[in-house]
């Protein structure tokens, strides 16, 4: 769809150098992170960077990571997820555990985002996904509408085909800016933020969290 490629090239165009510099270490930072958790708690990467995603849905990016940080150590020391909660929705807390204990695979998920979101987190730059999220929705449309209305509007049109057409435009424009395109959704994600004045990017400008800087959420303290 042409506008959709218009739209895109034009909010490319309106990126700043803070936008870049938010974006394209984004994923690398997303992984390292990670990885930092899972050696911390004593978690495969791989485990944990699918609890990772599984609990973005919703959630802001450190409200996610405070998520796993939880979802980790209730995991470490045999915590029922009864005994706490996190942030976003509580299914996704039960099916981040599940994931944590290996019950949960990557073929199992199945949604387009959040296939691309563990792509990008495990592999970073040397995926070929894009992760199209209610953010990128808006970009592409033109339109300034909130998550759920952006997920409203795309399935009109047919919710696969919206996301199939977003992800081919966007690596378009990756190839033409010779830059992966899980970096240019990264910056064009930034720079909608910083536009729309959503959330200030919470996370440290090119470097990861340690795992001593990510606050848990509650535990009961009866629960061990």
């Amino acid at each position: 769809m042409i506008e959709f490629r218009n739209n895109i090239r034009a909010a490319w165009e309106r990126t700043t150098c803070e936008d870049h510099s938010n974006g394209r270490p984004a994923y690398r930072n997303y992984h390292r992170t990670v990885a930092d958790l899972a050696a911390f708690y004593g978690s495969p990467m791989q485990r944990t960077a699918l609890a990772f995603v599984i609990l973005s849905p919703t959630n802001s990016l450190m409200g996610n990571l405070r998520s796993l940080a939880t979802c980790l150590y209730a995991h470490e020391g045999g915590i029922g997820h009864e005994h706490f909660n996190v942030s976003g929705y509580g299914r996704w807390k039960v099916r981040a555990m599940d994931a944590l204990a290996g019950r949960v695979r990557p073929r199992h998920i199945k949604g387009p985002k959040i296939v691309a979101f563990y792509d990008n987190v495990m592999r970073h730059d040397a995926s070929t996904r894009v992760c199209v999220d209610g953010h990128m929705i808006c970009i592409a449309s033109g339109r300034d509408m909130t998550m759920i209305e952006a997920q409203a509007w795309s399935r009109t049109l047919g919710y696969a085909a919206v996301l199939r057409m977003i992800e081919r435009e966007v690596k378009l424009l990756a190839m033409h800016v010779d830059m992966p395109p899980s970096a240019v959704q990264a910056i064009l994600w930034s720079a909608r933020k910083r536009e729309k004045s959503v959330r200030a990017n919470e996370w440290p400008k090119n470097r990861s969290i340690p795992p001593e800087d990510v606050r848990l959420f509650p535990v009961k303290a009866n629960a061990e």
